[in-house]
């Protein structure tokens, strides 16, 4: 489908074999946690992460996606420095917020993670700036390298800890290493991002260019990444911390193909997309051969979760979760959507259609919402998990239909 010669194929085996170590390595540890951390631990924990990691789509204005696009290397460069001090900014906000509320005695048990939350926050809006600003440039094996080495920090701490004192708060500051790693490998590597600084006369003219990007598509990246963790929080606060560890297990096992796959050719794709509309004004075959792929690697996984979920989870991670087997089998054609859609809804941003995006991801929140508030009302759980799945698949469906459309070169935005 992909000449072995080709550009493209390189840079997807690159990004791919730094992902598939990465992900072989969270895959691997796993069966270790779950017999050291509860289903509890995990829930406290996906709880905390939920909330950050939405915490974190706001930490950069989402300008680090305009450092893709940007005109020449000047402007690409004053936009990844604009978006690092929105970072910083995000960061000291999210810090004094914790320290008022503490002065006030509220959200008392919730004190402690707003102060971890604080600098998780800003560091992963550093790493998502340095990691579009790498992308931009064709780095593809230091992005290979760095996912490698955030995911051995977090296993080694995660790991470590669980076995000394098995609590919520060392799969947290785990994960907060991880990332501090990952940023500093960056920074150490990338001898040119000194290089940015000379930029910053351009920073609110970066500002003003891509203003679409926070006006449209940060509320539109609030909404999706809110609809991927609202799920967790809703199962926390309707049917409890255990549950919420089930269906994180689940989400983090399913998800593991959509970043390492999905991940590997994004990375590669949106750089060959850019390049097709920059020459040919479309990029509808690259569109159709990557969507192909895509659907034709996950089938044999996903027909075997979707029968065999309770056996596989319950051989690999132990008998107390074979609830989360369950959810598996249940959820898994939303990820199969998920998985095809993934790479090629970057099409929306090449589009600059960020209106459009920000509908579909208030739809996926209603979806959501209503899934598990009619399953809450039915008291069960797994009612919920299937009105969820069904929403997504249509949602997901429609999506891979006007991104094909934007493909096409049709409703681009003309510049």
């Amino acid at each position: 489908m992909f000449s072995l010669k080709s550009s493209f194929f390189k840079n997807v085996l690159t990004l791919f074999t730094g992902s598939v170590l990465s992900q072989l390595i969270t895959l691997a540890i796993s069966p270790i946690l779950t017999r050291e951390y509860s289903p509890n631990d995990f829930g406290e924990y996906a709880f905390y992460l939920s909330i950050v990691t939405i915490l974190s789509v706001a930490a950069t204005g989402r300008y680090e996606l305009a450092i893709m696009i940007a005109d020449g290397d000047e402007k690409a460069d004053a936009t990844t420095y604009l978006s690092l001090i929105i970072s910083l900014l995000a960061g000291g906000f999210v810090l004094i917020i914790a320290i008022i509320l503490k002065s006030f005695g509220m959200l008392v048990r919730y004190n402690q993670l707003l102060f971890y939350a604080s600098f998780h926050v800003m560091f992963i809006g550093f790493y998502n700036t340095l990691y579009h600003r790498l992308n931009r440039y064709g780095r593809f094996k230091m992005i290979s390298m760095v996912v490698i080495i955030q995911s051995l920090v977090v296993a080694i701490y995660q790991i470590a800890f669980g076995f000394i004192n098995p609590r919520s708060i060392h799969l947290i500051v785990g994960n907060i290493f991880g990332v501090v790693a990952s940023v500093s490998t960056i920074i150490f590597l990338d001898r040119g991002i000194g290089g940015i600084f000379k930029y910053s006369g351009m920073i609110l003219e970066m500002a003003k260019r891509y203003i679409n990007f926070p006006k449209f598509d940060l509320w539109a990246g609030l909404f999706n990444i809110g609809f991927q963790q609202l799920p967790v929080i809703l199962i926390t606060t309707l049917f409890g911390t255990t549950n919420g560890g089930y269906f994180s297990l689940t989400q983090r096992v399913l998800q593991a193909p959509v970043s390492l796959i999905g991940g590997s050719i994004l990375g590669a794709f949106r750089q060959k997309a850019v390049e097709h509309f920059r020459e040919y004004g479309h990029c509808s075959r690259l569109f159709l051969k990557v969507m192909y792929f895509m659907f034709f690697v996950a089938i044999f996984p996903t027909l075997l979760v979707l029968f065999y979920g309770k056996v596989i989870f319950s051989y690999v991670f132990g008998s107390q979760w074979e609830m989360a087997g369950l959810f598996s089998q249940i959820m898994i054609l939303a990820f199969l959507a998920r998985f095809v859609a993934s790479p090629l809804t970057y099409l929306f941003y090449i589009a600059e259609r960020q209106a459009w995006n920000l509908i579909g991801q208030v739809l996926f929140i209603i979806v959501t919402f209503l899934g598990f508030f009619i399953g809450y009302k039915f008291d069960s759980v797994i009612l919920g998990l299937v009105i969820y799945t069904a929403g997504n698949c249509v949602l997901y469906t429609l999506y891979l239909y006007i991104s094909y459309l934007f493909s096409k070169g049709l409703y681009v935005y003309k510049r």
